[in-house]
């Protein structure tokens, strides 16, 4: 595990600006994005993986981080790896916001995912999510809604 002093270093590369909010209960913290890539905010787990999202209609969707690369969505970002848990809310500036999407390519290419359990907020999972994940040999957990 990253103190917070380096973990802060190593992102301060991939942010505007780095203004951690730590959430202790839920082992991640929360940096500011990097608009011109087309994210809000991200967070980073205690093990290093990352999400980054975008925010619209006080929801969050969780996006792949370089938007403008049509090839590799991932291009100068490190990719998620193991076993993900993404939350159903996250804290952002004060407000508790449902993460309810997963957009199109958000995955795309992270081979080194072995699962991924989705909370019951989401609603929509777009094309291509998943696609290109060839070495996840774990469970992609769904919820109720696609059973």
């Amino acid at each position: 595990m990253q103190s917070s002093t380096s973990a802060s270093n190593s992102v301060a590369n991939n942010t505007t600006a780095v203004n951690p909010q730590v959430n202790a209960k839920e082992n991640y913290r929360v940096y500011d994005g990097k608009p011109e890539d087309g994210f809000h905010f991200f967070i980073m787990f205690d093990d290093g993986n990352r999400l980054y999202f975008i925010l619209y209609d006080n929801q969050l969707a969780v996006i792949r981080p370089n938007i403008k690369s049509f090839i590799d969505g991932w291009e100068g970002y490190a990719k998620p790896k193991g076993d993900l848990v993404i939350p159903k809310e996250i804290e952002y500036n004060g407000q508790r916001l449902g993460v309810v999407a997963i957009k199109d390519k958000a995955f795309n290419g992270c081979d080194k995912l072995t699962s991924v359990v989705l909370p019951n907020t989401i609603k929509v999972i777009e094309s291509g999510s998943f696609s290109h994940c060839s070495r996840s040999v774990g469970v992609l957990i769904l919820l109720e809604i696609f059973r």
